[in-house]
């Protein structure tokens, strides 16, 4: 409710909204009683929630409009196709091992995958920053000034 009234989708929003996913996971692994599980579980439905609404909406916004439907369709691919391989192995740790094991190991996947994309992402801005790097004023097109120096 809060994303679609007053928040506005932002990548910090997403890798806030994913890291707090991934540590009340986490913290369900680790509850000790049904009160305090319900009430993580209550928290990790909004945070999931919150994530999902925030990933949409920037795939929508920030893809082209001529490659949006293909952006789309691959992240429907990702989120839902992928979903059963997901679960089928989380299924086989929870009754191979231990409950909380299976959690505590989706919800270290889940911190792997938000590090790798903020580095991905603080490597994509650096990048970004170096290619708008300021051009020296002496060797402006409007100066008349040239690249090619001479030797004198």
């Amino acid at each position: 409710f809060a994303l679609a009234t007053r928040v506005k989708a932002s990548m910090r929003l997403l890798l806030l909204s994913a890291a707090a996913f991934a540590v009340a996971i986490m913290l369900f692994a680790h509850a000790p009683d049904l009160p305090l599980a319900l009430a993580v579980l209550v928290c990790t439905g909004i945070l999931s929630v919150s994530f999902n609404a925030t990933n949409n909406t920037l795939l929508q916004v920030e893809a082209r409009e001529d490659v949006r439907g293909r952006v789309l369709s691959l992240y429907m691919f990702l989120m839902i196709g992928t979903t059963p391989l997901g679960s089928a192995v989380t299924g086989f740790v929870a009754n191979s091992f231990d409950v909380r094991l299976a959690l505590q190991i989706n919800g270290g996947l889940c911190l792997i995958g938000l590090a790798l994309a903020a580095l991905l992402l603080r490597y994509r801005r650096a990048r970004e920053l170096r290619s708008f790097a300021p051009v020296d004023p002496g060797m402006s097109p409007e100066s008349g000034a040239s690249d090619r120096r001479t030797v004198g």
